[in-house]
């Protein structure tokens, strides 16, 4: 139902039920999603804008700031990414499993999970950070959608929980210690990590600087819009930021309130 601002039904809109079904009040958009994978937006018209598919799982979405982006994401290895404006399609992939030896050499030790769980545009869509299934963080310039590994800075990796694992093998148990480290696969770095997800993701200064918490290792790291690690703050509590302004540190038994200037 489509509400005037006296609170009269100025008209009813059918609209398929869904899991994420939501109201994009800034565009006067309605998202749909079908159990066929498909996501739609109509106007409060009931005129279609459009129908975007997503890889199974994938329920989770998110828009540019412009609303001129549109990506879907969450369990599926591959990530939808859309262009509204040319109606072009591609794949994010948060974990590149296409490039050879990336998943013997990295993941043969553990579950082959490679979902992207969490991405955020930056406040200027130029470019989108995203963390995936074990602790994996990337992220991708736009248009062109190139995408970076971030890599946290050496001296930061021993600040990392390591993945503890009983193995039982003849009667015997062993303890394996997996900690973070980099691999060279043909030249490429990436980062190989176990657990440490990123949480929440944080920008700041229109995007010159960003913030990637890991709950799991009670740190923040600092990014700037060049992707390189800047900075690293040690954390105990929860952390969330609203309306590009203020940063809340919350604890037990209290709120600590900080407002940027």
């Amino acid at each position: 139902m489509v509400y005037s601002k006296t609170g009269l039904i100025e008209k009813t809109l059918e609209i398929e039920q869904g899991r994420n079904n939501r109201i994009i009040t800034e565009k006067d958009w309605i998202i749909t999603q079908s159990k066929e994978n498909t996501n739609t937006i109509i106007d409060f018209e009931g005129n279609q804008i459009g129908k975007y598919d997503f890889g199974n799982g994938n329920n989770e979405y998110q828009f540019s700031n412009s609303y001129d982006y549109f990506i879907c994401f969450a369990f599926s290895t591959k990530s939808q990414f859309y262009d509204l404006k040319t109606a072009k399609k591609d794949t994010l992939w948060a974990h590149p499993t296409f490039i050879k030896d990336y998943k013997e050499r990295m993941y043969n030790d553990i579950e082959h999970n490679f979902d992207l769980g969490n991405a955020k545009f930056s406040p200027d869509d130029t470019y989108i950070v995203g963390g995936a299934y074990h602790g994996k963080y990337v992220a991708w310039n736009l248009p062109k959608i190139n995408r970076i590994e971030l890599l946290p800075r050496l001296e930061y990796l021993e600040l990392f929980d390591p993945q503890v694992s009983t193995v039982y093998c003849e009667g015997k148990s062993e303890t394996r210690v997996t900690k973070p480290e980099f691999v060279d696969l043909d030249g490429q770095i990436f980062f190989k990590n176990r657990g440490n997800h990123i949480s929440n993701i944080i920008f700041l200064e229109n995007g010159d600087l960003f913030l990637t918490v890991i709950p799991q290792s009670k740190i923040i790291l600092i990014w700037n819009r060049e992707f390189k690690n800047v900075g690293m703050q040690k954390i105990d509590d929860h952390i969330e930021y609203y309306d590009d302004k203020y940063l809340t540190q919350r604890t037990g038994s209290e709120i600590i309130i900080y407002t940027q200037k």
